[in-house]
């Protein structure tokens, strides 16, 4: 009788254990979908484990066609290889190429995941910062333009100045 008691009190215990689990696991699923730039697990040969929705729309991919791919083959340029493997925790700018797509302007930050057993992974965050590269050319644009305003207007001032002295003299001769 009471070993059954035990044994139901702990069937309980585990069904709610895994409920809360679950729970646990959709609360952080929700938040990782949710999250406005792209987060990817990989391990330590950035082989892709997993992607968060962000990321399965910025590479263009569902999350199959992601999952065990190397995050080094979206990143064309050699240096950016290099660059991905060099230990590093700030962020970087890259060019990522998506499937089928033209190339990106991301920036890009990693991390190490340390289980605490010794097997340890990297958190990749990118961010995508199109709007933010045409904003600054746009930028530099209007200072080429302004500058060149300036300098237009000081020459005229310059002609200006230069014709009020010439036409002195004649002014007096006449």
């Amino acid at each position: 009788q009471e070993l059954t008691e035990m044994r139901s009190s702990l069937e309980r215990r585990v069904v709610e254990r895994t409920q809360e689990l679950a729970y646990a696991k959709d609360f952080l699923q929700a938040i990782m979908n949710n999250v406005p730039d792209a987060i990817l697990t990989c391990d330590t040969d950035f082989t892709i484990e997993s992607a968060n929705r962000t990321a399965l729309e910025l590479f263009n991919l569902s999350e199959p066609g992601l999952k065990g791919r190397n995050l080094i083959e979206f990143f064309p340029q050699e240096d950016n290889a290099a660059n991905l493997n060099a230990e590093c925790s700030d962020h970087r700018q890259f060019q990522l190429k998506p499937e089928g797509g033209r190339s990106i302007p991301v920036d890009l930050w990693k991390g190490v995941l340390d289980n605490g057993n010794g097997h340890s992974r990297y958190i990749v965050v990118l961010r995508d910062i199109t709007s933010k590269v045409l904003a600054q050319r746009d930028l530099e644009m209007a200072r080429k333009q302004y500058f060149h305003q300036e300098k237009m207007a000081a020459i005229g001032q310059l002609a200006a100045g230069i014709l009020h002295e010439v036409g002195n003299p004649i002014t007096a001769i006449a």
